[in-house]
């Protein structure tokens, strides 16, 4: 006896060695076999089931190469192209060079082989490899199976091995007499020995019927091996010849009619027999089932029932072959194959499905898909629940489970059928498989827009077919409005928690992204992205647009680190959804590929004007904004597009857009871009000011202070969620109306930065250059650094009230059910969001009774802020400190670095913000930052007088071109008749002469001597910087000396101050009347 080899490692193991070394297993040798065969691969050493054998290697190509070698190659080398699918794209291995490798000379054997094709992937790379299927002693030939196809070697050896014998003379008695023509050998086959194989054309009289045929006869037509078990076949009652089903339907003759319809009772006992028999012995060897059989080479890890099998491409022509039978039987009322199982209605053998078939139409080509859409409805006079579709024949059944029987050579229908009868495991497979079969024809039906759909519950009215949707699970077919109902109970779905059941909104996203063609090629991450948007029409458009999902991968990957982005990504693909969705219901351009043509590009302006509600009589835009985005938006896609013909290396798309982008380039603004900024600007005329009072901002923040000492006493006493939320709006409208901050920045902050906050001492050079009451400030605030808008750095400080109530947030995170994986400070409990800045802050402002709560608004405080450092007395570095603290940029190409950027924030800033905050505006009219005093906002030890620090090349920066100094006004707060008049004064070119500034003991700058400026000087001065004035930007020191300095005598009686102020005030007197 044999001894058994010790299997010495797992056979993928084993596999993968030999894929990296590129060798062949021990064991295996090249013998030759005859000139039919040619030569073979034989083991000399005994293998086990499921041992790696050999890999089948050679060149992996693209699907395109495959079928251009298929056209240039001749017939014998077309035996070595290997076809496959993997990672969602059809791969080929050529394998028709000849090389050292021995898997290219395995021969076929379909009866009885002794290896199984897999794939296993190495390094994202695919190999083929064969692996034992039985026990294989030495001596013995390694063989697989190619598939079911008529093979020539095959038909040879029917030819040989059963030749088909004339049978007798036909009775008079019979009913029915059929022709039956051995045509599995139809064309032609010359090996290399030359020899030539002929089809028969002998024609043989047989009288079929029914039979329950043992399990030792073997097929006529194929000579199949010895099944396991009986199976239902045709016999003639004349030579006992005996056909498989599908066999049979495979012979075509004109002369062939139905047989009559067989008792019911006889067939009952022979259907019977047959199950009671299967019930012992699931698996059968023979192809019962009408398709094409095809060997089960996907790789272990994972079978997908989507995905074509793997199969080497010497199939392609039997499957073309195939295709042409079934095209011809479904469409030929006179085709002679009958059904596997025979319908138990009264019409036997069903030639409803024939009619059907024939009258359905042809099917609409891929070109003219997008034109004509989907609009099968259900028929009115079809029983929707009666026939289900096989997903293997592909054919309708009334008995679907019955029906399954004959294809048990089918992986999945083997597994089904081998559990427990009645059981729940068995129940929810059958269940599966009829939905996949369902799913597969609703499918060709929808592609087609011909055919009836098969649904799970018929509707109590008719419906278009985009009212249905398949489950992303089970594949079933129900009502879009019904489908959140059976997700919740889908025994097909994988387990999950809860509270992790998704909504209504989120089961038609998943459902919808499931059908999508696209769903392969994009990444997991847009697909999520795209299951949060509104389930309409825009969102199909969008999911079935192949430029738009690559435009929404692109966003993607450049936001898609942050969460807070998606919403905004999903804004962009529903703008250009909308205007696709325009351009096929208007001018009958279906997808924006099409649309990007330059022939196209009236209509392409047609459809942008329409969505952005332009109007013909008045050349206005109802949303102007809309038509630039969608201009922007246009070139991305079309950039996209471009990119994509390049890779593919399409020249006539690669020249359609480079024109579309030069039309649009030339032609967009005189079509929509100038009327849409027009229509802007005109909306800024005569705007009334928003500004919020200052007595309005000072009963807020009274207000704000209340609410919080009131939060933090509720959420000390209980930590519950209300008590936090309360809390966390509280705390996030102080911040925001204290910073005067953008609602969005301070939103997001993250926990990360709040905890790492700036806590470092003061630097001890530049304590020296600060205040008293500076260096008491600096104490007293703390600074956390956040992410502004374009990615700057700007900075929050935060008051000792302030961070007590966020470190109680903190604190009490994880008691009131906020997640750890949420990085927000103000995160919402129980979701990975953080509060809205706006929504908090519209909701305080609207309780503390202030005069007008729509004007305290985060851009209105923004701007109030904006609008008094313009009016108050302040130097230039200073202004770009305060620009600088909102997140703005008022000169690029100049930076004032006097004092590092913390300590100023700190120590500067925080003075004027406290001032605002308690609306003594009138006290720090003409004052610089350094001379701002705020003794009376923080309780300090001393009370020592507070002197700003100036540098010495600085005297007159307390001059900006101002009139007088303004008078402070009785009451606390500034009107915006006041601010009027400040701004007048500023925009006039009167200049002061200034007696130089004498030292720290000086706390009001002095009355100066006014002096017009003459002509000459005007002259002198726009000679050099005209340019500044009409840009608005300011001049420098040096720049000022410089004019002085070539001027000569003209400027002799102005300073450089005078200058730089005239500058200014000039470009901002030419600002206000360009407005």
């Amino acid at each position: 006896m044999q001894r058994r080899r010790r299997r010495c490692s797992n056979p993928k193991d084993d596999a993968k060695c030999y894929i990296d070394t590129g060798g062949d297993k021990a064991g295996l040798d090249v013998q030759y076999i005859n000139a039919i065969k040619g030569r073979g691969i034989f083991t000399s050493i005994p293998f086990q089931t499921g041992d790696f054998l050999i890999e089948y290697r050679g060149e992996l190509i693209s699907q395109q190469e495959c079928e251009t070698r298929l056209e240039r190659y001749p017939v014998r080398l077309k035996g070595f192209m290997f076809e496959f699918h993997f990672d969602g794209k059809l791969w080929c291995v050529d394998a028709a060079k000849e090389h050292e490798s021995l898997g290219r000379l395995v021969n076929d054997n379909h009866r009885n082989p002794t290896a199984k094709m897999k794939r296993l992937s190495v390094q994202g790379k695919p190999h083929l490899c064969l692996f034992a299927e039985r026990d294989i002693s030495p001596g013995e030939e390694i063989t697989y199976n190619y598939g079911d196809s008529d093979w020539p070697w095959r038909c040879k050896g029917l030819d040989e091995v059963m030749p088909l014998e004339t049978c007798g003379a036909t009775s008079p008695n019979e009913n029915i007499e059929e022709m039956v023509t051995n045509s599995d050998c139809t064309e032609s086959y010359t090996k290399t020995t030359g020899q030539v194989f002929s089809p028969l054309s002998r024609a043989e009289k047989h009288c079929l019927r029914i039979a329950t045929v043992s399990s030792l006869d073997r097929c006529a037509s194929c000579v199949g091996p010895v099944s396991s078990s009986k199976w239902l076949g045709y016999e003639c009652k004349e030579c006992s010849t005996v056909w498989h089903q599908s066999c049979f339907r495979n012979i075509q003759d004109d002369n062939l009619h139905y047989l009559p319809k067989p008792s019911e009772n006889s067939f009952r006992d022979e259907l019977q027999s047959i199950q009671s028999d299967s019930e012992k012995d699931q698996i059968s060897d023979e192809c019962m089932s009408g398709g094409e059989y095809i060997p089960d080479s996907q790789g272990d890890d994972d079978y997908s029932d989507a995905s074509i099998p793997l199969m080497p491409s010497q199939s392609k022509a039997g499957r073309i072959q195939f295709e042409t039978l079934t095209d011809v039987g479904k469409n030929d009322p006179s085709d002679t194959s009958l059904p596997v199982l025979p319908s138990t209605s009264e019409d036997w053998p069903p030639l409803d499905m024939a009619i059907d078939a024939t009258t359905s139409g042809p099917s609409i080509s891929n070109k003219d898909s997008y034109k004509k859409k989907a609009k099968a409805e259900l028929p009115k006079h079809l029983t929707l629940s009666t026939k289900n579709y096989c997903f293997v024949c592909r054919e309708p059944q009334s008995k679907i489970s019955r029906h399954f029987r004959t294809h048990k050579t089918h992986a999945e229908i083997i597994h089904a059928f081998s559990l427990p009868e009645h059981s729940k495991e068995r129940k929810i497979l059958i269940e599966k498989m009829r939905n996949k079969g369902n799913f597969k024809h609703n499918t060709e039906v929808l592609k087609s827009g011909t055919g009836k759909l098969k649904v799970k519950r018929k509707p109590k009215a008719e419906a278009p077919a985009g009212k249905f949707i398949h489950c992303m699970h089970c594949k079933g077919l129900y009502i879009r409005k019904d489908l959140w109902r059976h997700v919740r109970r889908c025994p097909c779905k994988p387990e999950t928690k809860e509270e992790e059941k998704p909504a209504r909104t989120k089961v038609l996203g998943l459902a919808s992204a499931q059908e999508s063609v696209f769903s392969q090629q994009i990444s997991s991450g847009v697909w999520k992205l795209l299951n949060a948007m509104r389930q309409d029409d825009v969102a199909s458009v969008v999911r079935n647009d192949f430029s738009i999902i690559q435009f929404a991968q692109s966003l993607y990957n450049k936001h898609g680190q942050d969460p807070t982005k998606h919403e905004y990504i999903r804004q962009k693909l529903r703008e250009v959804g909308r205007l696709l969705l325009c351009l096929q219901t208007e001018f009958s351009v279906y997808n924006l590929e099409e649309a990007v043509k330059p022939a196209n590009f009236q209509r392409v302006v047609q459809a942008v004007k329409k969505v952005s509600g332009f109007d013909d009589k008045h050349h206005t835009y109802s949303t102007p904004s809309l038509a630039l985005k969608l201009g922007h938006t246009l070139l991305k896609i079309n950039d996209i597009i471009h990119c994509r013909a390049l890779m593919a290396e399409d020249d006539e798309l690669i020249k359609s857009t480079k024109m579309f982008e030069k039309l649009y380039t030339s032609k967009s603004s005189e079509f929509v871009s100038h009327g849409a900024l027009n229509t802007l600007s005109g909306a800024k005329y005569n705007k009334p000011s928003t500004l919020p009072f200052t007595e309005d901002v000072q009963i807020l923040h009274r207000h704000l202070d209340k609410s919080a000492e009131s939060a933090i006493c509720n959420l000390k006493e209980e930590a519950t969620p209300q008590n936090y939320a309360e809390l966390a709006k509280v705390a996030l409208a102080q911040v925001i109306v204290f910073n005067r901050r953008r609602t969005g920045e301070v939103s997001k902050m993250h926990l990360k930065h709040f905890n790492e906050r700036d806590n470092a001492e003061l630097h001890q050079d530049v304590v020296k250059g600060l205040s008293k009451t500076e260096q008491r400030l600096c104490n007293y605030f703390s600074r956390v650094e956040i992410t502004g808008k374009r990615g700057r750095k700007v900075a929050v400080l935060l008051s000792p009230s302030m961070l007590d109530a966020l470190s109680l947030l903190v604190s009490k995170r994880a008691e009131c059910g906020v997640c750890s994986t949420n990085v927000f400070l103000f995160a919402r409990p129980k979701c990975m969001s953080c509060y809205r800045g706006q929504d908090c802050l519209r909701l305080h402002s609207s309780k503390c009774g202030a005069k007008h709560p729509e004007h305290i608004r985060s851009t209105h405080l923004r701007k109030h802020v904006a609008t008094l450092s313009q009016v108050l007395n302040l130097k230039n570095n200073e202004l770009d400190q305060v620009a600088d603290f909102l997140g703005h940029d008022i000169r690029v190409h100049q930076d004032f670095y006097r004092l590092p950027v913390p300590t100023t924030q700190l120590a500067k800033i925080s003075k004027l913000l406290l001032s605002m905050e308690k609306g003594q505006l009138s006290s720090i009219q003409g004052k610089s930052l350094d001379e701002i005093e705020i003794e009376d906002e923080i309780s300090f030890s001393d009370a020592e007088d507070v002197n700003s620090d100036s540098d010495d090349d600085e005297t007159a920066a307390t001059e900006c071109g101002t009139s007088e100094p303004v008078t402070a006004a009785s009451t606390s707060v500034i009107t915006e008749q006041d601010i009027d008049n400040l701004a007048e004064t500023l925009s006039s070119t009167v200049s002061e002469t200034a007696p130089p500034y004498e030292g720290k003991d000086h706390e009001k700058a002095r009355k100066t001597i006014k002096k017009a400026w003459a002509k000459n000087e005007v002259a002198a001065v726009m000679r050099h910087f005209k340019l500044y004035i009409a840009k608005g930007h300011l001049a420098t020191k040096s720049e000022c000396q410089h004019c002085k300095l070539v001027e000569g005598k003209v400027l002799d009686e102005r300073t450089v101050q005078n200058i730089r102020d005239f500058v200014r005030n000039r470009g901002i007197a030419r600002k206000r009347q360009s407005q």
